[in-house]
């Protein structure tokens, strides 16, 4: 971790942090390890995805209280939200839009037979994601 911090320090341009948050403590683990990670000048690109049949309304509460916390931080933001879609292909089309840097979200640490049936958000961005992943955990 300290060889990659030194590196992203080191860095001549301004980096581009996609953050995955869906009101999960994996997610705020993510936040909060970018928020320790990045510059003051670095912009975080807040992202949550809900499936059909998720309320809207708590992924927009969710996203005015990261809004709020880059506030308090100095952060430069955009939120966003994409409904409707798989996760981790959402996940990656954004990486891909935007442009990112490095992308950052949680896992829940399931293992075997779980993870192989309901698959892996995770896992998935780490292979296929056009940038350097981060999982907290």
């Amino acid at each position: 971790l300290l060889d990659l911090h030194s590196r992203l320090q080191q860095s001549p341009t301004n980096m581009k942090y996609m953050i995955c948050l869906d009101g999960t403590e994996q997610g705020h683990k993510a936040f909060d390890f970018t928020t320790k990670l990045a510059r003051p000048d670095d912009t975080f690109y807040l992202l949550s995805v809900i499936k059909g049949g998720q309320p809207k309304q708590d992924a927009e509460r969710l996203m005015v209280s990261y809004e709020e916390a880059c506030k308090q931080h100095g952060f430069p933001y955009e939120a966003m939200i994409v409904e409707g879609a798989d996760p981790k292909e959402a996940i990656c089309t954004m990486v891909d839009k935007y442009d990112i840097d490095t992308l950052v979200l949680g896992t829940r640490g399931r293992s075997g037979l779980k993870k192989v049936l309901l698959g892996s958000v995770s896992a998935y961005c780490v292979t296929r994601a056009g940038c350097d992943v981060l999982v907290a955990k």
